[in-house]
């Protein structure tokens, strides 16, 4: 990129070579380091705000707000300055101090919010605004200071006004392209591998490097272009430039400034919009944020490097800036609005295309084009504004603060009114608005680029375009997405998710972004709402929290318990109105319960209440922020809420997660609670941790309080899995859903991982795909009679035998769920792998009849084909 200054003419000065591949080097690196901190920002603030909306929504908006700022800033100031390049390296150096100490001061800022919080016992109005004004006080000043980068060097740099859009698209290009490898690196590589604080750790090391390279750059380069800024006399500029400035300046206070403004609230609404969209097509909600990102900021830095050598030449600038509009609002509209059937056909095809693991698969290209069109919009405009090349720091800086401010509105917009829009309407009204920003800009160009048919064409083509797409594209969204089968009965777009209530067959279902969340038919739920009081036992002081309300089907039975008080956490307030029409939940009207619109992660955080017994019920673990309720600084915090002797249940989604991960959660919940005990729930298994010295389980106790008539009632089911072990309300058949006592889990999570905030490297090894692993099964029946080892008197050796049978069928018929897998892949006519799932099994689960039924077949069907 040398060549962004040409051959300067005789008079004007330049930077020497080796400055400018310094600076332009300095410039892609700062961009990285920028985006460095934002993924990590945005992270820490979901930690903080316990919602990933808002969160998303005030780092965006503060990190926004702070680059205008400093382009404004820097683009004024930098007209008067000697030595902007020296004054760029002093720049980076200080974002580098400010970056280092945002960790430390998030953390802090987090502590002061707390204070407020139970000041104001969370419900005042106010504490919504003290949590942003407390990030922005952490996050502010760095912001101000990237802002201040660009127009430092354009005024250091560029030097001609022939070249300014091709210069000024370059340094545009160079530092979007720089923040693109800086969200995929920290988004994909460092924040799983290294952690968070290792990732603004690196950033700053960036920021160093490249405050000291300028910094020695200016100090050797004896022709260096600091000391020359004030005396070489600057380009003149040609009549033909004068008479296109002229235009420009024409064009400038009444529509190129405001068109600006809204091509930067169209670029983040788009990017909001495709965060919202991508969880109804991808599993993996880690990539939902990230991968929007990096494919808009790689379009903006390739669109502004491939327009920039166009621009200074072309003679319809107007007219190309209305073209790349009316492209960007078309492209995402039909993009967004392509029918479900055909991302199905295209996930039958080419499965590793739409694989959230291939960020820059089909769902990234459909991002680009939109983003390419954003990208080249930036040097168009500078070319088309800029009066002469001694105002260009200040046109670029005011310009990106233009677009800027447009950013912040749309991100403040989108995060609490898509909610209210709907996401169909406000993909509608957002492209509508790129529409409407092309039609404006042609309208504009005539009489100067255009006559007047030619611009009539254009508006009419963009017009008619976008009806037809909006029209003839039938797509509901998020509607058709969220059910494949049965019938939808109602869709809630709520604040960070899309909420969908199916009928299927006779089960009435609730799914958030396509994933399930519970049924009105009793199931896992019913039983882990009774397990902690039928351990602990109830009495008129018992205080319950349940975080994560879904269907209710926990929560509600902690009501058939004498409970003084339940209090129940839910981020989506829309959960507990569905959960009233759809599941019976009347029970919400209980006066002895609290439906609280909060995150439970928040709440446990900040709140001084304290309970008996708390309810983890938080669900799928691909739902954003969700792995965040399986770590330690999680559970350190939860320990905090319980009274002494107090109980904690948490779900272990062993068909979601491997063998190793199955430890790694249970390594990570006995390093806070080492008195644990974890018992079979059909497919998810719960682990039930006490705060006290010991955990026994009195079985007399137990007995007594499954004999009461409204508990006997409500737990005559079975576990969701045939294991054939009879009713649950039976004291055999729940002490034989006991699978390990706390000297069994110590054992079992030798070797597992502790899970922290500051690694999140368990969100990104999820797989959408994964089912449970026969080693999850196999590993649990190595374990002797655990039932011996938590019991408090010792039972007969009959019955014993009797109920360690019953543990032994719950877990074979887990393994019934891997034999089913290669039954598919026989009839599918995989012998291979069907017989390898068979022998799999039998390996860990010796003599299990299903698989050597399964083998057997295999063995027929080989035997038939070797005969052919």
């Amino acid at each position: 990129m040398a060549a962004l200054e040409p051959a300067s003419p005789k008079g004007a000065s330049g930077p020497s070579p080796f400055e400018m591949a310094t600076a332009l080097s300095c410039l892609f690196l700062s961009g990285a380091a920028s985006l460095f901190y934002e993924v990590c920002w945005i992270r820490k603030a979901g930690l903080f705000f316990g919602s990933t909306t808002f969160a998303l929504a005030t780092v965006l908006a503060v990190f926004f707000l702070g680059l205008a700022m400093g382009n404004v800033l820097a683009g004024r100031l930098s007209m008067s300055l000697h030595r902007p390049l020296r004054i760029y390296g002093i720049v980076e150096l200080a974002i580098a101090v400010l970056g280092l100490a945002s960790n430390a001061l998030l953390d802090v800022a987090d502590d002061g919010y707390g204070m407020l919080y139970r000041w104001a016992d969370g419900s005042a109005p106010w504490i919504a605004m003290a949590r942003l004004v407390l990030v922005a006080a952490v996050i502010l000043v760095p912001t101000v200071l990237m802002g201040t980068t660009v127009p430092l060097l354009a005024r250091a740099i560029i030097r001609r006004h022939r070249s300014l859009g091709f210069a000024a698209g370059g340094l545009y290009g160079i530092n979007a392209l720089g923040a693109a490898a800086g969200a995929a690196l920290a988004g994909f590589v460092t924040l799983p591998v290294l952690g968070l604080a290792a990732t603004i750790y690196l950033g700053a090391g960036l920021n160093v490097l490249c405050g000291v390279a300028v910094l020695l750059a200016c100090w050797t380069s004896a022709s260096s272009v600091e000391s020359q800024t004030h005396a070489a006399p600057l380009a003149e500029q040609s009549d033909r430039e004068n008479q296109a400035t002229d235009a420009g300046r024409t064009l400038r206070g009444s529509v190129l400034l405001p068109l600006f403004f809204l091509t930067g609230f169209v670029g983040v609404a788009i990017e909001i919009l495709w965060a919202r969209y991508l969880p109804l097509m991808i599993t993996s909600s880690v990539y939902a944020y990230t991968l929007p990102l990096v494919v808009i900021l790689l379009g903006i830095g390739i669109g502004s490097l491939v327009i920039a050598p166009l621009c200074d030449r072309s003679r319809y600038p107007v007219v190309v800036f209305g073209c790349l509009q009316a492209f960007t609002g078309l492209s995402v509209l039909v993009a967004m609005k392509l029918p479900r059937d055909i991302w199905t056909a295209l996930a039958q095809a080419a499965p590793e295309l739409i694989s959230a693991n291939h960020f820059m698969g089909l769902h990234g290209a459909m991002l680009l084009p939109g983003a390419l069109a954003s990208g080249a919009s930036f040097p168009l405009v500078v070319r088309l504004v800029s009066r002469n090349v001694a105002d260009a720091s200040w046109t670029i800086g005011r310009l990106t603060a233009i677009n800027t401010a447009g950013s912040i509105a749309s991100a403040v917009i989108m995060a609490w009114g898509l909610s209210w829009l709907g996401l169909d309407l406000a993909l509608r009204m957002v492209t509508g608005m790129a529409i409407v920003g092309g039609c404006v800009a042609f309208a504009a160009g005539v009489g100067r680029q255009l006559g007047r048919r030619v611009a009539a064409l254009l508006i009419a083509f963009s017009v008619i375009g976008w009806g037809l797409a909006a029209t003839l594209l039938k797509t509901r969204l998020p509607h058709d997405h969220l059910s494949s089968e049965g019938t939808l009965l109602e869709v809630v777009e709520g604040q960070g998710a899309s909420l969908a209530v199916v009928q299927l067959e006779d089960k009435v279902l609730l799914g958030i972004d396509r994933l399930w969340q519970g049924s009105n038919k009793k199931n896992q739920q019913t039983f882990a709402g009774h397990l902690p009081m039928l351990l602990r036992g109830d009495g008129n002081g018992t205080d319950v929290l349940v975080v994560g309300m879904g269907t209710g089907q926990a929560a509600g039975r902690f009501l058939l318990w004498d409970v003084r008080r339940l209090d129940c956490l839910d981020v989506e307030v829309a959960v507990f109105d569905l959960a009233r029409r759809y599941f019976g939940a009347a029970w919400l009207d209980d006066p002895r319960v609290r439906a609280l619109a909060e995150d439970g992660r928040d709440y446990i955080r900040h709140s001084q209440a304290r309970y008996d017994v708390i309810g983890i019920e938080v669900g799928q673990l691909f739902r954003p922020g969700i792995i965040s309720f399986y770590t330690q600084d999680f559970y350190q915090r939860l320990r905090q809420r319980l009274e002494s002797g107090g109980l904690v249940t948490q779900f272990v989604p062993v068909r979601m997660l491997s063998t190793p991960q199955v430890l790694d959660i249970v390594a990570t919940f006995i390093s806070v609670f080492p008195q644990s005990q974890l018992w079979f729930n059909g497919p998810e298994f719960v682990l039930v941790g006490r705060r006290a010295d010991a955990f026994a389980l009195d079985i007399s106790s137990l007995e007594e309080r499954l004999g009461r008539p409204e508990i006997r009632r409500d737990l005559h089911y079975r576990h969701p899995l045939d294991a054939n072990t009879g009713w649950l309300n039976e004291s055999d058949s729940v002490l034989g859903s006991f699978l390990a006592a706390a000297e069994d889990l110590r054992t079992l999570s030798q070797g597992g991982r502790i899970l922290a905030d500051d690694v999140p490297r368990f969100d990104y090894e999820l797989d959408p795909h994964q089912d449970i692993e026969v080693r999850t099964v196999g590993a649990l029946l190595e374990i002797e009679k655990p039932l011996s080892k938590a019991a408090s008197a010792a039972l007969d050796g009959r019955r014993m035998a009797r109920i360690e049978q019953m543990r032994k069928q719950n877990l074979y018929a887990l393994a019934n769920l891997i034999v089913d897998r290669g039954d598919k892949a026989l009839q599918a006519g995989q012998l291979e792998l069907a017989e390898r799932t068979a022998r799999e099994v039998l390996a860990e689960v010796p003599a299990h009849t299903k698989a050597l039924w399964l083998l057997e077949r295999i063995e027929d069907r080989l035997d038939k084909e070797r005969v052919r």
